[in-house]
């Protein structure tokens, strides 16, 4: 999956658990936290930063997390599984 407008900057434990169920845990000093779907659509959006990410409402498969922190933004995949 490409998402478009990313520094590329890849890291595979910047939030946990991976797969994850109802929350994910993220790094605190986040500026800005995204979820993108299959289709590279930002169906998730915290601009402030947040200790936790819930989940629930989203449904299973494959997602890109994108967050945002001190200019540079790193990008991991995320699987949801309920």
């Amino acid at each position: 999956m490409y998402v478009a407008g990313c520094s590329n900057i890849y890291r595979s434990g910047l939030a946990y658990p991976n797969p994850a169920d109802e929350k994910i845990t993220v790094p605190t000093d986040a500026e800005k936290i995204e979820v993108i779907n299959q289709y590279g659509k930002v169906i998730l959006n915290h601009p402030k930063s947040v200790d936790q990410l819930n989940l629930t409402n989203l449904p299973d498969g494959l997602y890109m997390l994108r967050i945002t922190r001190d200019g540079k933004t790193e990008t991991q995949r995320l699987q949801i599984k309920h």
